[in-house]
């Protein structure tokens, strides 16, 4: 064999272990298997002998599934992981929430669940299947759950669980997280994307990642095409059509994670903790206009100030400035300054409307019917303040943000997804200060502790931007004990 000749031969062995590998990589074992003697047996996890359990493998895929009846696709997520329970406050990984989305017109799906517990009996395994006791939980308008709990979990018993959740909302992501309040030993997460879907990703904490893998690949798959009629979309007539697509595929592993520790003073564990997040920011489809997503922040600002649900609710609504006409007319009458009006008009709405534990930024309903209603989410009730701020002639604007325990917003990393909080942000003079009436015991100059974050976004069409939180009063928790003492007090 000729100099050359070797030389292909080398190369091609090259190529052919290369490719192997990436199949390996990606066709990681995901389905529930048997688990051994020697796992059982295990008490103590040498890495961490304070671990209560132990995530001995957790998988994790986001693909999209097209429908062959409608084109329409869903987004999918595959979740397999098994847990071993080393000491009684371990317990509790025997319990699962499983959390979902909704809207007023589709939701995301619980698809199934499948598992087992085993135990270790008189020296032989003894396998329990999941029996799919399954119960929905209610948190607000927009998220409920599915909760469900393993039986016959002991201390030394491991956990084996797979379950599939359909969503009909395929640009939100869940995050993905690699590490949790126990040790992880391997962990896996593959997210796998038609090429008309662009993302951004950002990586969070400080655990170093084993592996990061990126390929593509060729598919087949049935999309619905409408027709277009005299330059309109007939939206009702349409055709399914083969095509074939590329789609991304990203490979993240990261094995022997520690567990994550709670600080005392630490504002949320979802800034430091080791995730990834995928943010959806582009759509380019095969046929018609490429649309942006969330790509700046000034997308969102304008996306949502010219939107009728949000920007249209204190623009353009008239009906809720008409209720609040004999409210600004008396806090005129009794107070002169602009300062002292603003105090008014936030004990005025935070006495008047009480907040229903829902954290969504979009009016659920219009604002006056809320106003008229005395209840409303985050949104209903400051943006009615902002209302009457205005009607004040009080310079006002909407801050949203993040809740404290969400974590950060970041300018770097804009998003409409990570809005779930909304306050007013007023200027009197020279001062600015921002304000929640949500919380009855917190004065106008406090904030909440689910308020209090590193960033708000002012939205406007001409003065807009980030702003950090102008703190002007300290905030303090005060636990007080009512009881006696007895006689043999010391």
């Amino acid at each position: 064999m000729n100099f050359l000749n070797k030389c292909f031969s080398i190369i091609y062995l090259i190529i052919v272990l290369l490719f192997s590998n990436t199949t390996v990589l990606f066709s990681q074992k995901t389905k529930i298997e048997n688990v051994d003697k020697q796992l059982l047996e295990m008490e103590i996890y040498s890495e961490d002998s304070s671990a209560s359990a132990l995530i001995i493998n957790d998988y994790g895929k986001n693909y999209y599934d097209f429908n062959a009846i409608d084109g329409k696709e869903l987004l999918k997520f595959r979740r397999n992981v098994r847990i071993k329970i080393l000491t009684k406050e371990g317990l509790e990984w025997a319990n699962w929430e499983i959390k979902l989305f909704r809207n007023k017109n589709d939701k995301e799906v619980l698809e199934s669940v499948k598992g087992f517990t085993y135990n270790l009996v008189d020296g032989k395994i003894e396998k329990e299947k999941f029996h799919n006791e399954i119960y929905e939980k209610d948190h607000d308008t927009y998220h409920y759950s599915e909760n469900f709990t393993f039986s016959k979990v002991k201390v030394g018993s491991v956990i084996d669980l797979e379950y599939v959740v359909s969503s009909p909302f395929g640009q939100y992501i869940n995050d993905w997280y690699f590490q949790y309040s126990i040790p992880v030993m391997r962990s896996e997460y593959i997210f796998d994307y038609p090429e008309f879907y662009e993302f951004s990703k950002r990586v969070n904490g400080y655990v170093p990642l084993t592996e990061v893998n990126s390929s593509s690949y060729s598919k087949t798959v049935s999309l619905r095409v409408n027709y277009v009629k005299d330059g309109y979309t007939a939206t009702q007539q349409y055709s399914m059509e083969d095509f074939t697509l590329l789609f991304n595929k990203e490979y993240f592993l990261a094995e022997n994670v520690p567990a994550f520790k709670r600080e005392k003073y630490l504002s949320s564990e979802n800034n430091y903790i080791s995730k990834i997040e995928f943010q959806f920011s582009r759509y380019v489809p095969k046929f018609g206009r490429t649309r942006s997503f969330s790509s700046t922040w000034n997308d969102i600002n304008t996306y949502l100030f010219d939107s009728d649900d949000f920007g249209g609710e204190f623009r353009q609504s008239r009906k809720i400035y008409k209720s609040l006409e004999s409210i600004s007319q008396d806090i005129r009458e009794k107070y002169d300054n602009k300062y002292d009006q603003m105090i008014a008009a936030f004990n005025f709405i935070q006495s008047h409307m009480s907040w229903n534990n829902e954290l969504s930024i979009f009016p659920k309903t219009n604002l006056d019917n809320a106003f008229w209603n005395k209840t409303g989410n985050i949104g209903e009730l400051n943006l009615s303040l902002l209302c009457l701020l205005r009607s004040l002639e009080i310079e006002s604007y909407p801050a949203l943000g993040r809740t404290r325990e969400s974590g950060f917003l970041f300018s770097s990393s804009p998003s409409l997804y990570n809005i779930n909080y909304l306050m007013v942000y007023a200027l009197v003079g020279d001062e600015a200060y921002l304000m929640d009436v949500s919380d009855k015991d917190i004065p106008c100059t406090m904030l909440p502790e689910r308020a209090i974050n590193n960033m708000y976004w002012i939205l406007d069409d001409k003065k807009y931007g980030m702003i950090e939180i102008p703190l002007r009063d300290q905030y303090k928790s005060i636990e007080m004990i009512n009881g006696e003492l007895g006689d043999d007090a010391l």
